[in-house]
């Protein structure tokens, strides 16, 4: 059971890590997008 729970362990917390790196960088795109529309916007406001 011990050698279960460690296997588990060991698994589980790499995964968390890979969750967590893939979740910031998803919002981290999410940002980076976000930018380049208002950017996008911004360079069309000026040109009307």
């Amino acid at each position: 059971m011990l050698d279960l729970i460690a296997l588990l362990c060991l698994i589980s917390i790499p995964l968390l890590v890979v969750i967590i790196v893939i979740s910031f960088i998803a919002a981290f795109i999410s940002i980076m997008l976000k930018n380049t529309e208002v950017k996008l916007i911004k360079k069309d406001d000026l040109n009307i």
